[in-house]
């Protein structure tokens, strides 16, 4: 069984990347969920829609420890920060030295949200519903760090998270066809 301890020592592994190992880990994250998807579905829908099921809990789960449940109430006491793309500004300024390791982060947390929750879509056309959906899980997320005093509230995050399931979503569109054009 996986400890909390392991989880949070792989978090901080991938966070550690480079943004190369980064994207690179992010494509070869997105084939093998699909290889499993296939494999799965080969046997059974009804299967996959268990398996992906378990891998959404998963996601809601690490998602969560990682932002309510490993961290203190009362510890961070700030005020919310709702100007799009402060952190780069802060950056830029020489203030915020972490603004593209926090980002790329917030990216990364959110990425399985688009690969685990694509099968939920019934057409393409729903992708403004998805996008509400992992943008409306973030502002949930941020307004449980503001509340509780968990950690900052920032729209960055959102905006960040938001970007990240929506390339999760993107991975599970494309990548398929490029493995179609390198088969023929």
């Amino acid at each position: 069984m996986l400890t909390m301890e392991f989880i949070n020592y792989i978090i901080r592994k991938l966070y550690a990347f480079s943004t190369v190992e980064y994207t690179v880990f992010l494509l070869f994250f997105t084939w093998v969920y699909l290889k499993i998807k296939q494999l799965v579905q080969n046997k059974s829908v009804k299967l996959w829609n268990i398996v992906n099921a378990i891998f959404i809990l998963i996601f809601v789960f690490v998602v969560l420890y990682k932002v309510v449940f490993s961290r203190e109430i009362g510890s961070v006491v700030a005020k919310p920060d709702f100007i799009p793309f402060s952190s780069y500004f802060e950056y830029f300024k020489g203030e915020n030295s972490e603004a593209f390791f926090t980002n790329r982060a917030n990216i990364l947390l959110f990425f399985p949200f688009g690969l685990f929750f694509y099968d939920l879509l019934k057409s393409k056309r729903e992708i403004i519903i998805y996008v509400v959906c992992a943008f409306a899980f973030s502002v949930v997320l941020e307004i449980i760090q503001f509340a509780f005093s968990l950690g900052m509230a920032e729209v960055d995050d959102v905006i960040h998270n938001t970007l990240g399931a929506f390339i999760g979503y993107l991975a599970c569109v494309y990548v398929p066809k490029i493995q179609i054009t390198i088969k023929k």
